[in-house]
Order: structure tokens, then sequence, then C-alpha cells
């Protein structure tokens, strides 16, 4: 992993990048855990464990779930009003187990929560298929849950790719990015079937849960387009012709 970090920043003209190895959640605390940053940009493991008695006394939620202890780390990381940007599994965001309620309920007390980007499935393949969004927040200078806070929430529905393991980018596929950094870069603005946001409160009510599906307002008033009832008969009838000659054929040779 470090020298695939240390070639991809050479390959940026990021060679003077200060890159070190170690575990971040677990084991042994040192003076680099005290330190605090401006901005921090992270995409922690998703399916990781760490066992209990290795977990860093530091780290706000003790959980086994590496994706918990990373963002308690970030979150702590931060100095006052820095800025973060992670990418978490789905699961992590709606889990009604204790860590993830908890840790969901320390970031939104810590933190202004600026942006869930909802990320569909396939995004990481052909590592991963697994279903994941971007947090992003700002430290308060003062830690408190303010119920008046609003959420912006971006469904993204492709990232100009085919979304499957045999993964291939073009024209042909979906591609929602370039109106998230639009919408982003006019104060978060609100667009159907893109974007919106929540209220804070509405958030605390429901258990902290931060998956975009659990608050969009466009799902239920979306149009679909249905097969003329016509033809689904004529398929209907089709196959019980086809059945009832199956039978036959069975019922013969028995």
């Amino acid at each position: 992993m470090v020298r695939l970090t240390l070639m991809n920043f050479f390959l940026h003209g990021l060679e003077e990048s200060d890159i070190k190895r170690k575990d971040t959640v677990a084991g042994a605390e040192d003076e680099e855990d005290l330190r605090r940053y401006d901005v921090i940009l992270t995409n922690p493991p998703f399916a990781g464990k760490v066992d209990k008695e290795r977990i860093k006394k530091s780290l706000p939620v003790k959980s086994t779930k590496t994706q918990v202890l990373f963002l308690g780390y970030v979150i702590d990381a931060l100095k006052p009003n820095g800025r973060a940007g992670i990418i978490l599994p789905e699961g992590t965001l709606f889990g009604t187990n204790r860590d993830d309620k908890e840790i969901r309920r320390y970031l939104l007390e810590k933190c202004q929560l600026q942006a869930v980007i909802s990320m569909p499935g396939g995004v990481f393949q052909p590592y991963s298929g697994v279903k994941t969004s971007v947090l992003i927040f700002k430290k308060k200078p003062v830690p408190k849950l303010d119920e008046n806070e609003k959420v912006w929430f971006f469904n993204m529905q492709g990232d100009g790719s085919s979304l499957s393991k045999a993964k291939k980018f073009g024209p042909q596929y979906r591609n929602d990015i370039p109106k998230l950094i639009e919408l982003w870069q006019k104060n978060r603005a609100i667009e159907k079937p893109y974007s919106w946001f929540t209220p804070l409160k509405e958030i605390i009510e429901n258990n902290y849960i931060l998956s975009a599906n659990a608050y969009n307002p466009y799902i239920e008033g979306e149009e679909k387009e249905y097969r003329d009832p016509k033809e689904i008969l004529k398929e209907i009838k089709e196959n019980e012709k086809e059945l009832k000659t199956y039978l036959e054929k069975i019922t013969k040779i028995l």
C-alpha cells in the first residue's frame, strides 16, 4: 500500500509528500495521534475488523468495525473549523446497532454535516460492489446538536462507468458527477431529482440515520413506465400454451 501511494503521488507531482506506514486505529498510541489537521480526505477500509483489546483508547466510539473507528479518528483529528471528506459503506449510515448509531450521533454533535453524497453500488468495482456515500463535514468550535441545521443530500445514480466487475467507462454510461459539482458550486443548490435539504431535527428523530434513501423526497413522485396490459396478457397466454404442451408430453411419458 505504501508503494502504491508513493507511486500515485509521484505521478501527480507530489513526490515530496510525507508518507507514513502505521495503524491509525489500533495498537500503541504515539505523538502522531495528537496531531490536528485543517483538512482530511480519506477512504478507509470497509470490511476490516479490529480486536477490542487493540483499539486505541483515545477513539471516541469503541467498535470492532474499522469504518466506525476511522470516522471517530477523523472527527477528533480535525482542528476547530477543520473540514473532512470521508467515504463510508452505506451500512454505517443506517445501521441500528449501538456503535453505528453512536458514531453518527457523535458526528452530528461535534461537526456540521454539510453534505451526504449517495453513490451507487459498483463505483469501486472490480474491487468491491458495496454501496457507499461521501460525508463532507466541518468541525464545530463548540460541540452542540443544533436542530436548526440542514443537511444537503445528493443522489448520484452513475459515475460514468458500467458499475460492473468488467469496469468500463464511456459516454454511454450515466455520469452525475458534473451535476454534483455544478450544484455544489451553486452553494449546494436544490434540483430535482438530484438534491435536497433535510432538517437535522428530522435526522435526529430518525435514529441519526444518514442514508439518502431515508429522506429522498422524489422517490414517491417518480413517474414509472409500465408495459401495455394487452402485451402482458398476450405473453401470459403464450406461456400457458407452452406449459400445456409440456404437460401433455409429460403425461404421455408417465
